[in-house]
């Protein structure tokens, strides 16, 4: 005995009908995709930049913080007259 797979009235037929317009809608996707991607590459590769300068800044002021909290530790806050 076959199985026979019943879909809702309809179903099947509004697939097939809208299957070019699908076909259509993702070769579009598809080329609008690329240069959105390499976008977004480059956003990305900007961002990676900023947050290397970023830790370098934050690397060059706590050095220089550890260097004037020795220099207060060697001088107990003591001001030369």
């Amino acid at each position: 005995m076959a199985t026979n797979q019943t879909t809702p009235t309809g179903f099947s037929q509004a697939f097939d009908v809208s299957n070019p317009m699908l076909e259509w809608w993702a070769q579009q996707w598809m080329h609008s995709a690329t240069p959105m991607s390499r976008l977004q590459l480059a956003w990305i590769e900007n961002l990676a930049q900023l947050m290397q300068q970023e830790a370098k800044f934050l690397s060059a002021l706590a050095e220089s913080s550890r260097q004037l909290s020795q220099c207060y530790e060697t001088h107990k806050g003591i001001r030369a007259s």
